[in-house]
């Protein structure tokens, strides 16, 4: 039967424990690769939901700036690692479930705390695809609004006129369907001061 049969209890008993075991030894790595062996061989187990949240909770340290030692002296954070752990979760869970859309949100937040303001509104833009409506829809038209115009702001002041106005022109018409979709929310944020900014700035390119 080659390795064990897909839907046996055996072979997810065994990569569970194999993966708790170098989490415990701090061998995450290889911890994620069994938790990953049993989603992917076993997608029925019991065991499932556990490891996807063992792996969401890992993922969300490393996305918090957990680091790893290199050399033995060096240590250096596991960003990356995380964004391709919460990417494997939704490719397990699906969008549709709550852990599948928390995770690309954890990216998308981590970017976004870190400045990575183009790389945060591709994940928003990724999740609005997913969820038009409801409040993750809510929550990813605005973080898109936000990152877009976030990235063409981070450029120095003195030299803004001179860049491609194609970022401020999304960001208008994401806080322009922010504020039809979503008044009362729009009023809270001052969309519409945000706006006037906007014009102002594409005003500059003209």
């Amino acid at each position: 039967l080659g390795d064990m049969a897909v839907d046996s209890p055996i072979g997810a008993n065994a990569a569970m424990k194999a993966a708790e075991s170098y989490e415990k030894q701090g061998k995450i790595t290889l911890a994620v690769r069994n938790y990953d062996k049993l989603l992917t061989k076993y997608p029925t187990s019991d065991l499932r939901q556990e490891a996807l949240d063992r792996e969401f909770a890992i993922g969300s340290d490393f996305l918090g700036g957990k680091k790893r030692t290199v050399l033995g002296v060096f240590k250096i954070k596991r960003y990356a690692e995380g964004v391709r752990i919460m990417e494997k979760i939704t490719d397990h869970a699906g969008i549709e479930t709550s852990i599948g859309t928390n995770a690309p949100i954890m990216v998308a937040e981590h970017y976004e705390k870190r400045g990575k303001f183009n790389e945060a509104y591709l994940q928003w833009r990724e999740i609005s695809s997913q969820w038009q409506i409801g409040q993750v829809g809510k929550g990813s038209l605005l973080g898109m609004a936000r990152c877009i115009y976030a990235a063409y702001n981070k450029n120095p002041e003195h030299k803004r006129a001179f860049y491609d106005a194609s970022g401020l022109r999304t960001a208008k018409t994401c806080y322009l369907r922010f504020t039809l979709l979503y008044p009362k929310e729009a009023q809270e944020i001052g969309a519409e001061e945000i706006l006037k900014e906007i014009d102002e700035q594409l005003a500059q390119k003209n």
